[in-house]
């Protein structure tokens, strides 16, 4: 849809492609429904759904923050490239909003990623008066990744645009039992983190909602441990080791 020009040579491309191929592998229902595969029979029955899983150090257990509400600071997370349809304009904005409704609570906001609008978006950290409260971090391993999932409170995931089709670091945040406040996408991402069981979700583009989602979390222990609860059991049937099994049983299938 983003390519008009050669998108006739795409499409001739992915009918071959499906054409030859033994089965079709989606990485979640709401991918299938909003495919042209979905439509048509003989391709239809070639469609396997078999979610990505991610590979995490270690087991983790759920977050009990119920001291949340007297907590001095919090600590929030985004994992991403710093391109527009991330939405990280909209969660920095929202990072401003939160800070006038609790003046008194330190704000840590770690942004990990590289990309073209990284200039801005320290500009827009300046321009908000945010220096002390928004970190962009864009020479983080895997290894200082996983230790920030481990000290966050929270995931925010702001995508604007179907771009984001299903987010794995959104899934690496879930194993790691944070609940996650996103954006509705009505696509894999929203699939994979449903709203009211480990995420709230938000309208895209929304940072008074985003800094609402937070606020309701800073203020209500018991729902930040119901939904960091929610994501540690939606994110242990997502594991990696069962993406393989999936795929091992498929291949088995396809070889008799």
């Amino acid at each position: 849809k983003s390519y008009f020009i050669i998108s006739p040579i795409l499409f001739i491309i992915d009918c071959l492609m499906y054409a030859m191929a033994e089965k079709i592998i989606f990485f979640t229902s709401k991918h299938l429904r909003s495919s042209a595969i979905n439509h048509l029979p003989v391709l239809k029955n070639k469609a396997v759904i078999i979610p990505q899983g991610v590979v995490v150090p270690r087991n983790i257990v759920p977050k009990t923050n119920n001291d949340n509400l007297f907590k001095n600071n919090v600590s929030i997370l985004s994992v991403g490239r710093l391109v527009p349809y991330k939405g990280y304009k909209y969660s920095i904005q929202a990072i401003a909003i939160l800070k006038t409704i609790l003046p008194k609570l330190q704000i840590n906001y770690i942004i990990v990623g590289t990309g073209a609008l990284h200039g801005d978006l320290i500009a827009l950290i300046e321009e908000l008066n945010l220096n002390s409260n928004v970190t962009i971090v864009t020479d983080a391993s895997d290894k200082i990744k996983f230790q920030l999932y481990e000290q966050a409170d929270y995931f925010l995931f702001p995508s604007i645009t179907q771009n984001e089709a299903y987010g794995v670091v959104q899934l690496e945040a879930m194993h790691y039992a944070l609940p996650i406040i996103n954006t509705q996408l009505n696509n894999g991402v929203n699939e994979l983190s449903p709203s009211g069981k480990c995420s709230i979700t938000v309208k895209p583009k929304d940072s008074h909602g985003i800094a609402m989602a937070l606020y309701c979390l800073i203020e209500n222990p018991v729902l930040y441990n119901s939904l960091s609860k929610g994501s540690l059991r939606i994110s242990s049937r997502l594991s990696i080791s069962n993406t393989r099994k999936r795929f091992k049983d498929l291949i088995k299938e396809i070889s008799k």
